[in-house]
Formats: structure tokens, C-alpha cells, sequence
């Protein structure tokens, strides 16, 4: 049998060192290397369908709640907004703008909405498509208030994404 001639004059202190310090070097390397390819196993089989936020942008004062709002793949667009301007509003005509550039204008019934209420919007008329189709919907909303007598106008823009339902 041969002996290994690395450990040649080595104490068994300073044999047990040199391996401890191979061992610590090549631990580090050995996790790296099984996260990256346990990384390239979950990329591959993974679906790697992108799914765009289906967060609104926009909408400073006036709020679209989520779980009230929506487009169906027939085309008909429902919507829930919180007024958090602060004070009373007078709703103008709310205007939804589809991604194939249709546009319709929506007239509320009870266009007056108090601070912190709730005012729905529905119409029908957009591009319809599959249930988990993408959408993306701009929304423009005027209203008024009047300070101490004087009426100012302002404007309330943003996009609504989401899947349709």
C-alpha cells in the first residue's frame, strides 16, 4: 500500500487543519452550486407565463376597490370607487376607455358622493375575450367641489388592469 505523501511530516493536528480548511472552503462552493441549479430545475419546469400586477394606477383621491371592480368576458365593466377627497363630491360623467381604444361615457344616477362613501360605475360595450384574459381599462372621473361658495373642477385619471371574469 502506498502512503499518501501530502501528510509527509505532519503532526495529526496540523493533517486534521489542512482537511478542516478544504472541507469549510467547499461547502460554500457545494450549496452555491445546488442552488443554482435547483433554481434552473424550478425555472424549466415552471410555467413561465408573465402575469402583469393587476394593480391600479393612478386614482390620488378617488379609490377603486378591488374586490368591486372588474370586466367580464362578455364586456361589461363594473366598478366600486371610495371618495377620499375629504369632503362631498359632485360626480361628472365618468369616462372608460377599453385597450382597443373604445370609449364610453358613463352618467351616475346619484352623481353627489360624501367623504369616505362609495359610488358604483357599470357599462357594457367593451371588448370581451376568455375568462383570465388580460385587460387594462383607463378611467377618467371629473368632479366638483365647492369651497366656501366657489365650485372648483377637478379630474381623477388612472388604469384599472385585471384578468377577466
Amino acid at each position: 500500500m502506498g502512503k499518501d505523501e501530502s501528510l509527509d511530516g505532519l503532526t495529526p493536528a496540523q493533517a486534521f487543519g489542512r482537511g478542516f480548511r478544504h472541507c469549510i472552503l467547499s461547502i460554500p462552493i457545494l450549496v452555491f452550486v445546488v442552488l443554482v441549479l435547483g433554481g434552473l430545475v424550478f425555472f424549466v419546469l415552471s410555467n413561465h407565463e408573465y402575469s402583469a400586477p393587476d394593480i391600479p394606477t393612478g386614482f390620488a383621491k378617488i379609490k377603486p376597490q378591488l374586490a368591486g371592480t372588474g370586466l367580464t368576458h362578455d364586456g361589461t365593466f363594473k366598478a366600486v370607487f371610495t371618495n377620499g377627497v375629504g369632503t362631498r363630491i359632485n360626480v361628472g360623467i365618468v369616462s372608460v376607455t377599453g385597450s382597443d381604444g373604445n370609449t364610453i361615457n358613463i352618467i351616475l344616477s346619484n352623481h353627489t358622493v360624501e367623504a369616505g362613501e362609495n359610488f358604483a360605475v357599470s357599462a357594457e360595450g367593451f371588448k370581451g375575450g376568455k375568462v383570465g384574459d388580460f385587460y387594462s381599462l383607463s378611467v377618467t372621473i371629473p368632479y366638483t367641489v365647492e369651497f366656501g361658495g366657489v365650485t372648483r373642477e377637478y379630474k381623477e385619471n388612472g388604469t384599472i388592469p385585471g384578468r377577466m371574469e
